[in-house]
């Protein structure tokens, strides 16, 4: 019989699977990593500011993607932990996906099965619930589209930081 591997290795084993399979930086072979992920960072940040400028308080989709721009942002900076532009920038962002907060386009409510097994009295408070959320959730989308100029002017800081850092020769 063959000897049996601790279960540690099989750990290993899985992580090492995992990270074969995983996504690759594609680059070229003479350029560090970190040019790299700069760039991604670049890129990132600019899709945020991008994304967040074109919001419209009743179009769902765009409100996912301005949130999916910032947490992949948010996600590329915090690959680099000790890159000091990197933790300002993620810091940065961070503030945004507060302000973001609430403007998600999945609310809570019963489904009609739920309903049909409510009183007239109890669907009826369910349908206002439902009501008084979504009237919260424009407050809050309304209020990130006012603030955003300021908040981007505020935040402007993250794209020049980018933008004006030195680049390899």
């Amino acid at each position: 019989p063959a000897p049996r591997l601790p279960l540690r290795a099989f750990g290993m084993l899985d992580f090492l699977v995992v990270a074969a399979r995983g996504a690759r930086l594609v680059g070229e072979p003479g350029h560090p990593v970190q040019e790299l992920l700069d760039a991604q960072l670049d890129k990132a940040v600019e899709a945020v500011m991008q994304r967040c400028s074109q919001l419209t308080i009743d179009d769902d989709r765009t409100w996912q993607r301005a949130r999916r721009a910032v947490y992949h942002a948010m996600n590329v900076a915090q690959v680099m932990p000790r890159n000091r532009r990197a933790h300002r920038i993620r810091r940065r962002l961070g503030r945004i996906a507060d302000a973001m907060a609430g403007t998600g386009s999945v609310i809570d409510s019963p489904t009609p099965n739920d309903i049909s097994h409510m009183t007239p009295m109890a669907a009826y408070e369910a349908g206002r619930e439902t009501e008084r959320r979504i009237v919260v959730q424009r407050r809050l989308r309304a209020g990130f589209a006012d603030d955003w100029p300021q908040l981007r002017s505020n935040r402007r800081k993250v794209v020049t930081a980018c933008s004006t850092r030195p680049r390899a020769p």
